[in-house]
């Protein structure tokens, strides 16, 4: 809805102060959101791990990056 009119540099940006569970709970609230984050977007779960104390987001491969949350 209102993903074309929004700057995927800047929600980039933005996502990437969030947690693990904000991002799933996110990914949660509409099918654009589940798509984007659900995606190829494992960069952006391994940012949110690397706010997580005790977790080594570059031990992560891609794959386990967004399954861990």
């Amino acid at each position: 809805e209102m993903f074309p009119e929004l700057n995927f540099d800047i929600l980039f940006q933005m996502l990437g102060f969030l947690y693990p569970m904000d991002l799933l709970n996110l990914a949660r609230t509409t099918n654009a959101f589940r798509q984007l984050l659900m995606g190829k977007s494992a960069f952006l779960w391994k940012t949110a791990l690397g706010h997580v104390e005790g977790v080594c987001p570059s031990d992560l491969n891609d794959d386990n990056a967004r399954d861990i949350a």
